[in-house]
């Protein structure tokens, strides 16, 4: 669901993720440019029409395997 558009750190490491925060605390242009993918990843994938071209296609694909 991220794609480039965040930071993975391991589920309960609580000092990984402390040092993601920081890093993103510290680095302007880093957060900028994760929210630039993430937005850019919404507007792609997860607005109205981008979900109902891909509803679109599935019912097209299964209407011609019939």
């Amino acid at each position: 669901m991220l794609g480039d558009a965040g930071l993975i750190f391991p589920e309960g490491n609580s000092k990984a993720l402390s040092e993601l925060l920081l890093t993103l605390s510290q680095q302007q242009a880093l957060r900028q440019e994760l929210g630039r993918r993430g937005r850019a990843r919404v507007l792609a994938y997860y607005t109205q029409a981008a979900l109902a071209a891909r509803y679109a296609e599935i019912y097209r694909g299964m209407q011609a395997a019939g």
